[in-house]
């Protein structure tokens, strides 16, 4: 893929999700997840996945967090910098493989990730590294795709396994994070919320056809209706599920 098409794959979807996004929900349900924490004044954040920053601004602006941003996309972290560079943000963002990274023990009082994980099939050594990372007390909060309990439609098989996810169910990926040592685990399925999301989107995107044509190309916008239609069908068939949970270090 080349870098110019790259980046437009990147700003077609912040240009639904809205500036600084591309996970669904953006700013409002960014700020929604958010005020479901009980932070101490000034957190040190690490955001897993911190795409094109918006998750760390807001951290940054609301909370007085200091924040580290990390994502394998050297494309990502480098239009992410920029969005900090205009608006005078001090988040930094690293282009970092979450296996790898090295990070002081007790260096966090968040780690915050949404609709990362899914990209990871040895979650254990991740909540491992995590739970090294948070300070005693400190708290992990996770949104990801997981799957359903039954047999899955060969649509949704397919594009799990081309898209090269690994999708638990709620109660293995629950397991994994306790026996990483965390307690208060506090995890559910919130589907509904997420096509809630999904449904707002598309309406947007439908609704603003000819600017988003005029931006990018039919293609695109094909594109993102198609997939955003098939997320919704996969959900309210019971494929998709997706997961929030969080949890504490002891």
């Amino acid at each position: 893929m080349s870098d110019q098409y790259a980046r437009r794959s990147i700003l077609r979807y912040e240009r639904v999700f809205g500036e600084g996004y591309v996970s669904s929900g953006g700013a409002a349900l960014t700020e929604e997840l958010m005020a479901s924490l009980e932070l101490p004044a000034q957190p040190r954040v690490l955001d897993i996945g911190g795409g094109l920053g918006g998750a760390a601004f807001l951290f940054e602006e609301r909370c007085g967090a200091s924040v580290i941003a990390i994502d394998l996309s050297e494309l990502m972290v480098e239009l992410a910098r920029e969005r900090a560079a205009a608006r005078g943000a001090g988040c930094e963002f690293r282009v970092a493989n979450v296996l790898e990274v090295e990070f002081d023990d007790g260096a966090f009082d968040l780690v915050w990730t949404r609709d990362t994980l899914l990209h990871i099939a040895d979650k254990a050594m991740v909540f491992q590294r995590i739970a090294k990372w948070l300070a005693p007390g400190g708290q992990l909060f996770v949104t990801d795709y997981a799957r359903g309990d039954g047999e899955l439609s060969n649509s949704f098989a397919r594009y799990v396994s081309e898209s090269g996810y690994d999708l638990r169910e709620l109660n293995d990926y629950t397991a994994v994070v306790r026996a990483a040592g965390f307690v208060e685990v506090q995890a559910s399925e919130w589907t509904p919320r997420f096509v809630q999301a999904l449904e707002h989107e598309r309406a947007k995107l439908r609704s603003e056809r000819e600017a988003f044509i005029s931006a990018f190309s039919t293609e695109d916008f094909d594109y993102l209706v198609d997939r955003w239609q098939k997320k919704i069908g996969w959900c309210r068939g019971g494929d998709m599920t997706t997961i929030r949970l969080s949890a504490t270090l002891p």
